[in-house]
């Protein structure tokens, strides 16, 4: 692995003026944030109700009905393409809900597995032997 110079003469420099923590990797503060802490806290407890205590229609949240919620709240705008990657910063995950049929019986399934499921399963046991 080879190092440019430059960067020799850099750390020299730093060790020299500061010392061993003059070599330590220091954060990159990057752009700050646009909510504070306490706007932090409070959209993460909205996240935790349902959107329709808030005035949406459907009990999913999007990135894009948190962005317009924080608009209307503090009139702070969002990107909804980057709010996903913010979400998972504090600790949240994508997760899509599980579509169930209204009309699913998990009785009605135990009983049809228990039949004639196997009553499939040895009819196509016994046509693969023949």
């Amino acid at each position: 692995m080879a190092v440019d110079a430059s960067s020799i003469r850099r750390w020299l420099s730093a060790f020299h003026r500061e010392g061993l923590p003059g070599l330590l990797a220091r954060p990159v503060p990057g752009r700050p944030s646009k909510l504070n802490r306490t706007q932090e806290k409070i959209v993460r407890r909205w996240l935790l109700d349902s959107p329709s205590e808030h005035g949406f229609d459907t009990e999913l949240w999007t990135a894009a009905k948190l962005a317009e919620l924080i608009r209307q709240e503090w009139r702070i705008s969002f990107n909804a393409r980057y709010l996903p990657r913010w979400l998972r910063m504090q600790g949240f995950s994508l997760q899509k809900p599980e579509r169930v049929p209204r009309e699913r019986d998990p009785e009605v399934i135990a009983a049809w597995l228990t039949s004639e499921w196997l009553r499939i399963k040895k009819k196509r046991i016994a046509s693969m032997r023949a």
